[in-house]
């Protein structure tokens, strides 16, 4: 069975956000590009309502949780259809996309392999504790984020960065010229970062025990 990354966009995109990322991934791995269920008025798709306040956004735990259940459930249907392998799930999440994806990861610890955050954050109400620390530590994390960011400011990322650290898990950090955006510097250090997480496809040389 071959590894599996899915790609979520962030709120106001779709599915073809990530495609630049997706295309250079290896062959070998299943490719999965999500669109998110809610369709905004102005255009573009977003997978749970946010509010931005003055200091911060605020998001309903229940839609955020619904999120995440309908998101388990279509890996659900993944499994089934593709027969990935369990073992090797890799998550990556721009903006309101990586906030889904660490919800998962965090959640269901040991589950994921591999989770890139891109132009993202943690939720404040599920940030790790180091109570997670043995399961977080097999946890392979890439956080990726602009210094010009305006619209998640860079302060949110470094928090969540220290947050994982502190949890236990590998966390590898790049900061970019850039604002809030899937500029090609970040897209091109997390696509090689994903591929030397992923396993080498089956029969290649490196491969053999």
């Amino acid at each position: 069975m071959r590894p599996l990354v899915l790609l979520l966009h962030g709120a106001g995109g779709d599915e073809t956000s990530l495609l630049p990322l997706a295309r250079r991934l290896p062959a070998h791995v299943h490719r999965v590009l999500l669109r998110a269920p809610r369709r905004m008025a102005r255009g573009g798709h977003y997978w749970y309502p946010v509010r931005f306040g003055q200091h911060d956004t605020e998001v309903n735990l229940q839609q955020v949780q619904a999120a995440r259940r309908r998101l388990l459930a279509f890996l659900g249907e993944l499994e089934q259809g593709c027969r990935f392998d369990p073992r090797q799930l890799y998550l990556v999440g721009f903006s309101q996309g990586g906030a889904l994806a660490s919800t998962l990861a965090l959640s269901s610890p040991g589950r994921v392999r591999g989770l890139a955050l891109l132009a993202s954050r943690l939720l404040s109400h599920l940030e790790p504790t180091p109570e997670l620390a043995p399961a977080l530590a097999t946890l392979q994390v890439f956080m990726g984020h602009g210094r010009q960011d305006e619209v998640l400011r860079l302060v949110h990322a470094e928090r969540a960065a220290a947050a994982l650290r502190a949890a236990g898990a590998p966390v590898s950090w790049r900061l970019y010229e850039a604002g809030h955006e899937l500029a090609l510097p970040m897209v091109e250090d997390a696509a090689a970062w994903l591929c030397r997480q992923l396993p080498l496809p089956p029969g290649s040389p490196q491969a053999q025990p």
